[in-house]
């Protein structure tokens, strides 16, 4: 062997010893959990050359993670498995594109809905899609090798609408609607009906332009000053509107228009809100005859009555020790307007006329005062009209609320002036009163069996007054 070789072959020996001196070293490797508080971000941004000068923010949310992982579910020994999360890159520093990175899930291809089909052509395929990624750190002093996993992170562009852009997309908007509108009353004038030429007409005269000044003030947003028309008009409206009612003063005067028997608003008991003076008058009380009612109960004979409500009171008012004149006196009365309630006949236009003076009297059977009140209170000119029909009902509900001391039971009345239950019931709403359902211990007072007494109602009079509210019509339908 030549000398040349032999030092060739010394020298390849040194080198292999040395190297196999210098891997003889065992390296410890150590795997880092990802423990959700940080890791590193492997970022890439294919087809894009992203700027050095750009900082990114960072999102996570989580996304996974069994229901066993909760401590308060999982049974003893149960070991969870970490809950996973979704990162999220994001910055608006650049001027004009928004970056956004994402991580593409693994066998799966990114849906990249901005990226265009000649761009997504041109892209080259991402050879690292799919797989797991680690950082390492080695530490030669201890020989430690720390993998750590990593997220593999896609940066994407986005260009930024900017706010031009989307007020001259409203602008020409708008303006495509004002040109429908234009087209669709061209045709309405060519080939519409002689009503719609009508109303396409009136709607462009009626019309109007805003000035150069609402221009002006509607781009500036800066309010507009008012010219002399404006000042013309809110003052002429501010002139208008100075007498105008209120709401309490136009609610106190469809109370008072209403047909029933004003009330004392100041009144401090029950008593004093419908008095007899009002409802009746001191000279038809007076010319009220009830004789032959206290002789019939003194001797123990039955009283004749037309009235079921009357007749359910009688006995009571008339007979014991102390009898209430004054009331059997009302219930004489309340009697008469019964009858002058029901003699009426059938009038004109839907109204009811009231018989010849002779006739009334006889059926009425009672002095010529009462007759004559009567017909002037509750008719105009021998007509019954609506109002007056409720303005008598509304009567002999206040004159029954007196008799039974401010608690009617409505079904008496009801018989006797054949009505239903929901007009009964509103006439004494109208009064005041609040109508609630009778009790079992009302029920039985009236002799009345559960069946018979389902709808029965009882009306009090009681402060304060709960008269119904006139409520605004409701807006007409088109």
């Amino acid at each position: 062997m030549s000398e040349a070789q032999k030092r060739k072959r010394e020298s390849e020996d040194d080198s292999e010893s040395d190297a196999n001196e210098h891997f003889s070293r065992t390296v410890r490797l150590q795997l880092v959990e990802d423990d959700d508080d940080w890791c590193p971000i492997i970022a890439s941004s294919p087809g894009l050359a992203f700027p050095s000068d750009i900082s990114l923010q960072t999102y996570k949310k989580k996304t996974g993670g069994s229901v066993l992982s909760d401590p308060r579910i999982a049974p003893s020994g149960y070991k969870s498995d970490p809950v996973s999360y979704e990162l999220l890159l994001h910055s608006t520093s650049h001027p004009k594109l928004d970056f956004i990175g994402k991580e593409e899930e693994a066998n799966q291809q990114p849906k990249l809905d901005f990226i265009d089909k000649e761009e997504k052509a041109n892209q080259e395929p991402d050879t690292d899609y799919g797989l797991k990624h680690y950082t390492g750190v080695f530490d030669p002093e201890t020989g430690t090798l720390q993998v750590i996993p990593s997220r593999k992170v896609t940066l994407r562009h986005i260009p930024r609408v900017e706010a031009e852009e989307m007020s001259a997309q409203a602008a020409a908007a708008a303006q495509q609607r004002s040109t429908v509108n234009a087209q669709r009353n061209e045709l309405g004038m060519e080939f519409g009906s002689r009503r719609a030429k009508k109303a396409i007409s009136a709607n462009v005269q009626n019309a109007i332009a805003p000035s150069q000044a609402q221009q002006v003030a509607a781009a500036s947003s800066v309010p507009e000053k008012l010219d002399a028309i404006g000042s013309a008009l809110l003052s002429d409206a501010a002139a208008a509107n100075k007498d105008r009612p209120s709401k309490a003063a136009l609610q106190a005067a469809v109370d008072e228009a209403k047909p029933r028997p004003k009330a004392n608003l100041d009144a401090k008991i029950a008593a004093d809100v419908y008095t007899i003076e009002n409802l009746v008058g001191e000279d038809v009380m007076k010319a009220l005859t009830v004789r032959d009612w206290l002789d019939c109960a003194e001797k123990g004979d039955g009283i004749q009555t037309n009235s079921k409500h009357v007749a359910n009171r009688l006995h009571q008012v008339a007979t014991g020790t102390k009898k209430d004149v004054q009331k059997l006196r009302l219930l004489k009365y309340i009697e008469t307007l019964i009858i002058f309630n029901n003699t009426l006949k059938s009038g004109k236009r839907g109204t009811k006329a009231v018989p010849k003076f002779s006739e009334l009297k006889e059926k009425l059977n009672t002095s010529e005062i009462v007759v004559s009140r009567i017909e002037q209170s509750f008719s105009d000119g021998g007509n019954v009209g609506k109002w007056h029909s409720d303005y008598l009902h509304t009567h002999i509900s206040a004159l029954a609320l007196i008799v039974d001391n401010f608690q009617v039971m409505t079904a008496d009345l009801k018989h006797d002036l054949k009505l239903d239950d929901k007009t009964v019931v509103q006439y004494f709403r109208e009064l005041g009163c609040q109508v609630r359902s009778a009790s079992d211990g009302e029920r039985i007072k009236a002799k009345m069996s559960k069946a018979a007494s389902a709808g029965l109602k009882i009306a009090v009079l009681k402060l304060p007054l709960d008269f119904p509210v006139q409520r605004p019509p409701g807006r007409a339908r088109r």
